[in-house]
C-alpha cells in the first residue's frame, strides 16, 4: 500500500505547477489492474498536436487479485504504442494529449501464480499485438483516458486466460481483448 500511495504522490507532483507551457506529457495509472493483482504505470509523450508514444510497466503482485482468485502472483509487464489522435476535443492551447485516438500497441507479460486450491506454481509468458481505440480528456493537468481494443495473443497459456494486460475472447485462443480506463496527471 505503501508503493502505490507513494506512485499516487509523485504522479500529482506536476498538478502543482500551472505553467503557461503546453502539455505534452502524462503519466497515468490503470486503476482496474489494482483489482487484478498489478500495478500498471503509463508514460505518454506527444510529438505533434495528432502523434503520441506510450510506454507502459507493470508490476504483476502489486494489487489485489479480486478477478482471478490467484495467490502470489510475481513477474511484470510491458506495453508499447504509438498514438494517432484523430479528432480532437475543441482545441484548447494548453495541451497536445487530448482527443479520440487510434493506437497500435504490442505487450509483453511474465509472470507465476498459484491458483487457490493448488500448491505448486504455474509460469505464464504471453505476447500480443493489439489495436486499440479510445478518448482521452485533459483538463488541465488531469487527465482520463478510456480505451478498448482486440488484436492476436500467443505464448504458453494460464488457467485463468488472463494475462494482465488482455483476456482471450469467449475462450477462443489468440483473439485478445482489452479495455479499461486511467486516470493521470498531464505536464
Amino acid at each position: 500500500m505503501r508503493k502505490l500511495l507513494l506512485i499516487l504522490s509523485v504522479m500529482l507532483l506536476p498538478a502543482l505547477s500551472f505553467a503557461a507551457e503546453i502539455s505534452k506529457n502524462s503519466i497515468k495509472l490503470t486503476l482496474l489492474s489494482l483489482g487484478s493483482g498489478a500495478t500498471k504505470v503509463t508514460y505518454e509523450r506527444a510529438f505533434t498536436p495528432h502523434i503520441s508514444a506510450e510506454v507502459t510497466a507493470g508490476r504483476i503482485g502489486w494489487g489485489w487479485d479480486w478477478l482471478n482468485h490467484t495467490q502470489d502472483n510475481k513477474g511484470y509487464m510491458g506495453k508499447i504504442a504509438a498514438k494517432y489522435t484523430f479528432w480532437p476535443q475543441p482545441k484548447t492551447d494548453y495541451t497536445w494529449l487530448a482527443g479520440m485516438y487510434l493506437k497500435p500497441e504490442f505487450m509483453y507479460t511474465n509472470f507465476d501464480y498459484m491458483q487457490a486450491d493448488e500448491d505448486y506454481y504455474r509460469h505464464t509468458s504471453e505476447f500480443g499485438a493489439m489495436v486499440k481505440l479510445g478518448y482521452q480528456l485533459v483538463l488541465r493537468w488531469f487527465t482520463f483516458d478510456a480505451f478498448a481494443g482486440c488484436g492476436y495473443a500467443w505464448g504458453t497459456g494460464n488457467a485463468n486466460d488472463y494475462f494482465h494486460g488482455f483476456l482471450f475472447y469467449n475462450g477462443y485462443q489468440n483473439l485478445a481483448i482489452s479495455m479499461g480506463f486511467r486516470i493521470g496527471v498531464a505536464f
